[in-house]
């Protein structure tokens, strides 16, 4: 038993390099990004990838949290031997708060056959959200509403005395 699994071993290393298992190079940088960003506003980060193999790959970049509110451009694309692309990251978030989150890179070869196998890299992202300026102009607009609802009737007779004096001096 042990000379049948030594035998299919040898064979299979024997073997191995004419069908061949293929992956493809991938480089990123930075290897993280710090981000800070004011509540409401549109934030944007870039990343460049950089093909280090000897041939074209294909390759696809996606956020693995909060995909409804951060915009990749683009998303896939190939690049050939020793190619690079920056990749924008936008982010517009309503929320104050940090958001941790991975940004994922995966490469496919493209002109591969056999047995393909993808690799990939997770790009560390944290978001820093911070601002008040929504919550400010809310609290602002409440207030004012305020004042004209419960001082509006004391006004109206400050004014109106106001003018009756005003009225017995001419």
């Amino acid at each position: 038993m042990k000379k049948l699994l030594l035998n299919l071993l040898l064979i299979i290393s024997i073997l191995l390099p004419f069908f061949g298992a293929r992956a493809a190079g991938v480089s990123v940088k930075p290897k993280e990004l710090n981000v800070n960003a004011q509540f409401g506003k549109v934030v944007e980060a870039a990343v460049l990838i950089t093909n280090v193999g000897d041939e074209p790959v294909l390759y696809q970049v996606y956020s693995d949290l909060y995909q409804k509110n951060i915009v990749i451009s683009p998303t896939d694309f190939q690049l050939e031997a020793g190619g690079s692309r920056e990749v924008a990251i936008k982010t517009k978030m309503w929320r104050n708060g940090k958001y941790d989150f991975n940004l994922s890179v995966v490469a496919r070869p493209l002109n591969a056959s056999g047995l393909i196998a993808a690799t990939g890299v997770k790009i560390p992202i944290k978001l820093t959200v911070s601002g008040w300026y929504f919550w400010g102009l809310a609290a602002l607009m409440l207030f004012v509403v305020f004042v004209i609802i419960f001082h509006l009737p004391i006004c109206r007779k400050t004014v109106a005395i106001v003018f009756r004096k005003i009225a017995k001096s001419r």
